[in-house]
């Protein structure tokens, strides 16, 4: 994969095992939060791609499945997992049936399901590069709108017989595997347009043909089928088993190696029996030799300057990606820093709403308090005019009873007074009578019928005053119990009020009560919904902090891979090999070859090894072991700085790559007049 500079990381072995080292330690829940964010991407795409790619998946699954067919994916891409089976975990891939491209390169898949072009009957695109996949399955035939196959870089030794002339092929890829002849009827595919082989190993068609391109590759397939249809009906039975063609080419390879081999015995001879031929013979290869020293002379000192330059680059390339370091942690300081603001800011403004939840419920709860008094004040009122109400209604009641009471006096005082008078009248009338019965005691006989009468009328009167009485005790009876019915009624309607009133006030209250329940209930939701959106903040703030970390810390391991990519890429070849014994061993020869023979007049180059040119550069990364000294340190061939000279002469590999280290140069400041260090670099010495 390409990284952010543009370059390949896998360009070379030491790239892929720093690469594999920092796949292991990829945790797993970075490789489950990976899913779960392709998951989410799944789910906001509109388009009917489902990506999954580097999540370091062993299998598909089910649920991966589920949300295909759930969210209409045509598309599915698993590249770079470690997916050894296709198979879902828990269920069945013939839920994708509307599957039109699948990608499943670079994995570690050894064989594909029996039932795979049942499973996928609509694949236009097929890509399953770098796996270990050593048979297709015959169903991959009943693929009839595949278009794509690209089986590159697996371990196939024969080609698919499973492609047919129905399939509509127009890009076939098998190179990186095992297979070394095509079958003739691969030509019938008339929509092929591009075949990609491995011509070095190619026996049919030949190499010459297959280095032409796919157009010859098909020509040439298509001329020995119609030979061969040709001349099938003129052979037996077992020669016409037999492909002329191939035949042919094999024959001819053959022949061609046994040519040579003929040729290379008639030197052999030729050298073995002339002795002039070999002096000349050896002549020639001194005279060979000593051109090939001065060369290798020339080519060493080549080599040692464009390793100067080389080093000299890389060393003004680490400049430059340390000042981008540098800017990238100014950068993450500034992220950090506007994190700690917004975090300090949302505290802020977490307390000014805490306190403003809290003075808001300090005056519900005043405003409570307040609406308790007025109620219990409005209850004493209300308890008070019922009282005077009460108070009123009996002192109503109680003069009334007075005044019925003194009506009664008044009465039987009537009553008494008319009985006096009735008994004056009749002490009067009968002492009347006894006088006149005395004065006119003769006239007793006379009057005593009207005396008779007089007393009868007297009767009368009397009882008729009686009467009266007794009527006016009867109507102060009648009113006295209507005044009493009416006080009963009324103490029972007043009762019935007071019952009433008292029920409303009551509900009233808790009415109120329950409104500001509610409230407070309400108030402390909020303040708990509050409290969790802050929680929740500054949990993803102290994530994003941690994702900016780790992407600083992922960037400062990518840079010494393109640091290391960078300088095998300038490394010329003759420099490369300069490290290796072999060459070393080659050089002391030579030394002792030029020690014996003197120089020419006047040599082409140097013939003397020079010193190295000092390299100014200024280091400011620190050592990776004893992180306390400045890394001056350079290892070759994997060109890494991550050492100081005292952790330097310690190491046999390289802390960074493991690589074994054939040569070490130490990077020293260079002290100016002033004694101060230059700030343009440092001098490079080899130990």
């Amino acid at each position: 994969m390409p990284n952010r500079w543009g370059f390949k990381l896998f360009s070379s072995s030491a790239d892929k095992a720093a690469s594999s080292v920092a796949e292991k330690k990829m945790s797993k829940v970075d490789s489950q939060r990976r899913l779960s964010s392709a998951y989410q991407l799944m789910t906001d795409r509109p388009d009917g791609v489902a990506d999954i790619s580097d999540c370091a998946l062993t299998s598909l699954p089910r649920d991966f499945f589920d949300l295909c067919q759930t969210y209409v994916k045509t598309d599915i891409i698993a590249a770079e997992n470690r997916l050894r089976d296709i198979e879902p975990v828990g269920g069945e891939m013939g839920i994708l049936r509307r599957i039109r491209k699948l990608d499943l390169q670079r994995n570690c898949l050894e064989r594909l399901p029996v039932k795979f072009g049942e499973h996928f009957p609509s694949l236009v695109v097929l890509n399953l590069s770098d796996n270990c996949l050593k048979a297709l399955p015959n169903s991959l035939g009943m693929l009839r709108q595949l278009k794509v196959l690209i089986v590159a870089r697996n371990k196939l030794t024969e080609f698919p017989a499973m492609i047919k002339q129905s399939m509509p092929l127009e890009e076939l890829d098998i190179s990186g595997n095992g297979i070394s002849v095509l079958p003739e009827e691969l030509g019938r595919v008339g929509t092929l347009r591009v075949l990609t082989v491995d011509a070095v190993i190619m026996v049919y068609p030949s190499r010459d043909v297959c280095e032409k391109g796919t157009v010859a590759i098909l020509e040439r397939l298509r001329k020995d089928m119609v030979v061969e249809s040709e001349d099938s009906g003129c052979l037996s039975g077992g020669e016409a088993d037999l492909k002329p063609a191939r035949v042919s080419a094999v024959a001819e390879t053959v022949q061609r190696y046994v040519n040579e081999d003929e040729k290379m015995r008639e030197t052999i001879k030729r050298y073995s029996n002339d002795e002039g031929l070999q002096r000349n013979e050896l002549r020639r290869f001194h005279a060979a030799m000593d051109e090939d020293h001065l060369r290798h002379a020339a080519s060493i000192y080549r080599g040692k300057r464009t390793e100067q330059q080389s080093l000299i680059r890389m060393l003004e390339e680490q400049n430059k990606a340390e000042a981008y370091l540098h800017t990238l942690t100014m950068s993450v300081e500034k992220g950090k820093k506007s994190l700690d603001e917004a975090l300090v800011e949302m505290e802020t403004h977490s307390q000014r709403l805490l306190a403003q939840l809290t003075a808001l419920s300090n005056e519900r709860t005043k405003h409570f308090r307040s609406y308790e008094d007025d109620l219990r004040k409005e209850d004493l009122a209300w308890r008070n005019l019922h009282i005077q109400l009460e108070v009123s209604k009996r002192e109503e009641i109680l003069s009334a009873m007075k005044q019925q009471l003194e009506d009664t006096e008044k009465s039987d005082a009537f009553y008494k007074h008319l009985m006096s008078i009735a008994k004056l009248q009749v002490d009067y009338v009968v002492q009347h009578h006894r006088d006149e019965e005395r004065r006119y005691i003769p006239l007793v006989g006379k009057t005593k019928a009207e005396q008779d009468n007089i007393i009868n009328s007297l009767l009368q009167d009397e009882s008729v005053q009686q009467e009266m009485f007794r009527s006016l005790q009867l109507k102060t009876d009648s009113v006295h119990q209507r005044i009493m019915r009416d006080m009963v009624m009324l103490e029972n309607e007043l009762a019935a009020l007071s019952l009433l009133e008292q029920k409303q006030r009551d509900e009233q209250t808790v009415t109120a009560k329950n409104s500001l329940e509610d409230e407070r209930i309400k108030l402390a939701k909020l303040y708990h919904n509050l409290v969790q959106e802050k929680q929740a903040r500054e949990v993803q703030l102290r994530a994003l902090l941690h994702d900016m970390q780790r992407e600083a810390v992922k960037h400062e391991e990518n840079f010494w891979l393109v640091q290391y990519s960078r300088l095998m890429e300038a490394l010329p070849p003759g420099l490369r090999d300069f490290s290796s014994p072999a060459n070393q061993s080659e050089r002391k020869i030579l030394e002792k070859v030029f020690q014996k023979k003197p120089a020419t007049a006047t040599p082409s180059v140097a013939a003397v090894d020079g010193g190295p040119v000092p390299a100014v550069l200024h280091m400011e990364a620190t050592c990776i072991i004893c992180m306390d000294r400045l890394s001056t340190s350079v290892f070759l061939p994997c060109g890494h700085v991550v050492c100081c000279w005292l952790c330097g002469e310690q190491v046999e590999e390289c802390p960074l790559c493991r690589a074994t280290i054939s040569r070490k140069l130490t990077l020293s400041q260079s002290v100016g007049d002033d004694g101060s260090g230059d700030a343009g670099g440092g001098t490079a010495n080899g130990f």
